[in-house]
């Protein structure tokens, strides 16, 4: 039923213009994903099995897109849900998604969750589990994770030294990993050093103990900062998510380290703003690394910067309105978590929108002080979060289309530096193997060369999956400008299809218009809204005097509303009921039609709200043509 709905607004957002951001590299659009396998069921389960789901938020983040599909399964798909619990562990269902399996596939909404719900989508707190009939409790499952990069962030302090360094001096880090693991980029800001940096490094030890170097960062020192440092932590990232990883600052009062803190996950939407006076237009070497965190409950911001080389006390602190080069009003006030040469504290999200600007790349710090009162120092406020984009495989996607089977889905994300990109992809219910698949470069509805081979991936995984990243510097900003145009598609080839089987069009997180359809009324309450308006229609014509005008049908004109309905001498016109019931028949057969073409299913109660819904609106309608033949009639006489 929704489903109309949901055609309705996807029909009318065809004919409006997507607007064009920050070089349009960044959205509001969010993208969740589970890679799934049997090693991750709980008692773990053998098999070659592989699935791969996909869940994109609304720009609204009100409801879910979901695409999956499985393969290489023991059998059909008997069941599939969303579970709440951790990996490891087993947990209830939440959300049945049975009822839209569709052979291997699985294509549907959730629409209306509640914020808990969508909190815990975003941290990463359910799970997804197929089930089939040789394996009843699940035969593959996966988390259902956030697509971003990960924020490690640390808090300089004296006090985490080992033994402990008495001094008011402070620092704040980001440390931003990529998901691919290869890369990890440092900024750290400090203030109140007893003198300048002598020496900054990473090294490997739990918080209360000293260890080894790992990383030196003393070639990015600049002032009393770290700055732009980019470093391949391949060697050690497991142990910065377990916690062993800590950063020291060393000076000449304090050789064996001034502060230090540890390298600490972020459990949040998570972004980041270097401030510097070019961004502000101010000759200074002052700089601030801010940092702002949202909560999954999407209610909550937290802020936290260190600046330092500033002329002055900081006077006054905001997030403005802007893009990068152009300004804005305030948007939010943080003068009152102004400590010093830092800012600290939370306030509250003030709404969607407001965090779709944020994720968008469309809010700037700005530090203000007496000498620089329109700010002194600049930082734009870039998310973590990476840019989504899926597509849904199939034969007639194919140009022109093919004769070959198959279907599936998958997915790619971009890193807000367009460095490197993400990709998943499951295939299934092919008749034969894969002979080559490629990412090509063109628009849906045409054909274009190949820009990366997806071959070698789906080797490693039985010809049905591919996972993998496409790096830098084979990864460039030209590839990420092809997906932010939804010009790119992946090609699946076969022998017997050799131009291509099936084929995906890829489609930007932020362009599907995933509709909250809870939000808006159905098809079936659009034709109870049309009875009742025709209704209050028709009884005020009859009250005004129309109803002198249905004499020739029998109905007395001192006759009640009540007791022409009960009366059996409701007014008939065989010839206008009949066009009536056409024109009602047509328009639902244009929404089935459509709503087939986008969903490729209708709900039976749909059908059958139609079925009933239908005859009464053709009935009002030739009600109307009744009165106003009758009351043309009357005029001309």
């Amino acid at each position: 039923m929704k489903k109309f709905t949901n055609t309705i607004v996807v029909l009318l957002m065809l004919f409006a213009s997507i607007q064009t951001t920050f070089a349009d590299h960044l959205s509001g659009s969010l993208q969740m994903t589970a890679r799934m396998t049997g090693a991750q069921e709980v008692p773990s389960v053998a098999g070659p099995g592989q699935g791969l789901c996909i869940f994109t938020l609304s720009l609204d983040k009100q409801s879910i897109a979901i695409e999956f599909a499985g393969a290489d399964l023991t059998g059909p798909i008997m069941g599939i849900h969303v579970h709440e619990g951790a990996p490891g562990t087993n947990g209830p269902v939440v959300f049945d998604l049975s009822g839209a399996i569709n052979g291997c596939r699985v294509s549907t909404v959730l629409s209306g969750i509640s914020a808990s719900e969508r909190a815990k989508f975003l941290a990463g707190d359910y799970y997804l589990n197929v089930h089939t009939a040789a394996n009843p409790g699940g035969e593959i499952r996966a988390q259902i994770l956030l697509e971003t990069d990960f924020r490690y962030t640390a808090y300089l302090k004296g006090s985490n030294e080992v033994p402990a360094v008495t001094t008011d001096a402070l620092g704040w880090g980001s440390f931003n990993l990529s998901k691919a693991g290869y890369e990890l980029e440092i900024n750290v800001s400090t203030t109140g050093l007893s003198g300048p940096i002598t020496g900054a490094h990473l090294h490997l030890a739990p918080a209360g103990s000293t260890g080894g170097v790992i990383e030196d960062l003393t070639p990015f020192i600049q002032g009393a900062s770290i700055v732009g440092a980019v470093v391949d932590p391949s060697a050690y990232a497991a142990d910065i998510a377990a916690g062993n990883v800590y950063i020291n600052v060393h000076t000449a009062a304090n050789p064996g380290g001034e502060i230090r803190a540890q390298l600490v996950l972020q459990p949040a939407l998570t972004f980041d703003a270097y401030a510097d006076g070019a961004q502000a237009g101010v000759a200074t070497a002052a700089f601030a690394l801010g940092t702002v965190n949202v909560d999954y409950n999407l209610s909550t911001l937290t802020f936290h910067l260190i600046a330092d080389g500033l002329s002055g006390p900081i006077m006054s602190a905001h997030i403005h309105a802007g893009g990068a080069g152009s300004t804005g009003g305030v948007v939010y006030d943080l003068t009152s978590l102004i400590n010093g040469d830092e800012i600290i504290g939370m306030l509250p999200l003030t709404d969607i929108a407001s965090l779709n600007a944020f994720l968008s790349g469309e809010y700037y710090w700005n530090i203000h002080t007496d000498a620089n009162p329109n700010g002194e120092i600049r930082g734009q406020v870039y998310k973590l979060a990476r840019e989504n984009y899926s597509y849904i495989f199939g034969p007639e996607n194919e140009v022109p289309p093919s004769d070959c089977d198959g279907t599936g889905v998958g997915m790619v994300t971009i890193d807000r530096g367009q460095s490197n990109a993400h990709y998943m992809m499951v295939v299934c219910e092919m008749t034969e193997p894969i002979a080559a698949a490629h990412f090509h470069n063109a628009p849906a509805g045409s054909n274009g060369g190949v820009i990366f081979d997806l071959g070698p991936s789906f080797a490693n995984f039985n010809n049905v999956a591919a996972y993998g990243y496409w790096t830098e510097p084979d990864f460039t900003s030209a590839q990420s400008v092809m997906f932010r145009n939804n010009e790119v598609y992946a090609n699946i080839h076969t022998d017997s299809c050799p131009n291509g089987a099936i084929r995906g069009d890829s489609v930007r997180g932020r362009d599907m218009m995933i509709a909250d359809s809870n939000a808006i009324p159905t098809m079936s309450e659009w034709g109870l809204i049309l009875l009742a308006l025709l209704t209050l229609t028709f009884i005020t014509l009859a009250v005004g005097g129309a109803q002198g005008n249905l004499l020739a049908y029998g109905i007395g004109i001192n006759e009640s509303i009540t007791t022409v309905l009960f009366s059996g001498k409701l007014p008939l016109n065989k010839l206008a009921f009949i066009k009536a019931l056409l024109l009602v028949g047509l328009f639902a057969l244009t929404a089935a039609i459509a709503t087939v073409s986008i969903y490729g299913t209708i709900t039976m109660l749909d059908f059958v709200g139609t079925i009933i819904a239908g005859p009464v609106l053709a009935y009002l309608i030739q009600l109307l043509v009744i009165v106003n033949e009758k009351s043309v009639a009357v005029e001309r006489v």
